[in-house]
C-alpha cells in the first residue's frame, strides 16, 4: 500500500473537529508515552497493567501486543481524535494478522470510525495504522489504542518498532512533545528472552496436545461402517421400487382425461407461457440500470449516501493520485475541483453547520 504521509490524518482530523462538540481552541495535557506492549493481560481499553517487552513463542503461535498510551489529555478538551503509528517488524519472522481498533477511542461511546493504513494480513515488514474518530466524543488518559495479532512465521528474533508516530486532538493539535517517549518490544521465535522469563516456560501448550487423541481414533469404528452400508442401499432400493409404484398411478390421470382437449390446452400453454416471460424480464431488468445512474451532490464514492467516508475520499484523491468514483458529486462548492474545501463542506453539512455555497450550486445530498 502507499504510504500515507502524517498531514493526511491532521488534514482529516482538521475536518473532524469541524463537526466535534464541545471542544476549547487549544490542546489541554499531552501523550507522555507511547509504547509496544506484548503483554496484553493487565490491560483495557482505559487502564493499563505491567508493560512487557520481550515475548517468546513456538513458530506458528500467536501472539496478542497492545499499542498503550500514556496521557494526561482531559477528554473533550478538546480530547485525543486520532493517531497513527508504523509498526516494524521482521516479516521472516513474524506477520500481523489481525488489528483492532475499538480501544480507547472506542470506550466514550459514538465513535464515527476511519480507519486508515494497511489492511491485513501484513507481511511486508512494516505495518501503517491510522485511525481518526468523528464522532461527538473525544476520549482522554491513558490505555489502549491498538491491539495487533502477530503470528510467528520463521525462527529468529524481530523487534517491534515504532516509527511516524502521531497522536491528535480533535483541533488536529498534535499531542506528542519533545518529552513523549517512544518505546518498541521484541518478541523472539524457538528462544528464549534475555533473563529467561516465566512466559515462555508458560508456552508449553504443545505438551498438552498429547497424541491421545489419535490413539483414541478407533480403528474399529470404520470397519463397522462397511456392514452399515448396504442395509442401507437396500433401504434406498426399497424406496425406489415404492417411487415406481406411485408413478403408475400418476399415469392413471393422462388415461381418464381423453377428451382431446386436455393434450392440445397443455401444449398450447407450455410455449406460450415459456416465450412471454422472457421477454418481459430482459426488457424490465434493463430498464432500472439506467435509473441508478444519477448521482448524489456529495456522494464521492457512489456508494448512494453522503457520511463522513466521502471526505475521507475526497482528502485521499487531494493528497494521492487516486481517482475518484464519482468525481463530479465530490466537487462540493461547484469550483471544478475535489479538493479540502469539498471535504470541508461535506464535513460541516454531516455536522449540521449549514455551510455556504455558490450561487446555483446545487445543494449537498441533493440528486
Amino acid at each position: 500500500m502507499r504510504p500515507i504521509p502524517a498531514t493526511l490524518l491532521i488534514l482529516a482530523l482538521v475536518a473532524a473537529g469541524v463537526s466535534a462538540r464541545a471542544l476549547t481552541t487549544s490542546a489541554v495535557g499531552s501523550v507522555t508515552r507511547v509504547a509496544v506492549d506484548v503483554d496484553t493481560g493487565g490491560n483495557t481499553a482505559t487502564s493499563l497493567g505491567a508493560t512487557q517487552t520481550c515475548a517468546s513463542i513456538s513458530n506458528g503461535a500467536t501472539l496478542v501486543i497492545d499499542i498503550i498510551v500514556n496521557s494526561d489529555v482531559a477528554a473533550n478538551n478538546p480530547g485525543i481524535a486520532g493517531f497513527n503509528f508504523n509498526l516494524g517488524y521482521n516479516a521472516d519472522v513474524l506477520n500481523a494478522t489481525a488489528h483492532n481498533y475499538s480501544m480507547l477511542l472506542d470506550s466514550g461511546g459514538g465513535t464515527i470510525p476511519l480507519p486508515l493504513g494497511d489492511a491485513v494480513p501484513d507481511a511486508d515488514g512494516s505495518f501503517l495504522v491510522a485511525f481518526a474518530d468523528f464522532g461527538p466524543e473525544a476520549e482522554g488518559g491513558s490505555g489502549v489504542i491498538s491491539r495487533i495479532t502477530v503470528q510467528a512465521v520463521g525462527p529468529g528474533a524481530s523487534t517491534l518498532a515504532l516509527t511516524s508516530v502521531e497522536v491528535s486532538d480533535a483541533l488536529a493539535q498534535s499531542l506528542i512533545t519533545a518529552g513523549t517517549t517512544i518505546e518498541g518490544a521484541e518478541v523472539r521465535v524457538g528462544s528464549p528472552c534475555p533473563g529467561a522469563t516465566a512466559s515462555p516456560t508458560g508456552t508449553t501448550a504443545p505438551t498438552a496436545p498429547a497424541t491421545s487423541s489419535p490413539t483414541a481414533t478407533p480403528t474399529p469404528s470404520p470397519t463397522v461402517t462397511p456392514p452399515l452400508t448396504p442395509s442401507q442401499t437396500a433401504t434406498t432400493a426399497a424406496t425406489a421400487t415404492a417411487t415406481a409404484t406411485t408413478t403408475p398411478a400418476t399415469s392413471a390421470a393422462p388415461t381418464d382425461s381423453p377428451a382431446g382437449t386436455t393434450p392440445s390446452q397443455a401444449a398450447t400453454a407450455t410455449p406460450s407461457a415459456t416465450h412471454t416471460p422472457t421477454p418481459t424480464i430482459i426488457g424490465e431488468t434493463a430498464s432500472p440500470t439506467p435509473t441508478e445512474l444519477p448521482t448524489i451532490k456529495g456522494d464521492a464514492d457512489c456508494d448512494g449516501e453522503v457520511t463522513p467516508f466521502d471526505a475521507l475520499a475526497i482528502l485521499l484523491e487531494a493528497a494521492t493520485d487516486v481517482t475518484l468514483p464519482c468525481g463530479e458529486a465530490a466537487d462540493v462548492n461547484c469550483d471544478g475541483v475535489a479538493d479540502t474545501a469539498d471535504m470541508l463542506a461535506i464535513l460541516s453539512w454531516l455536522g449540521d453547520l449549514n455551510p455556504t455555497l455558490p450561487v446555483g450550486c446545487p445543494a449537498i445530498a441533493s440528486a
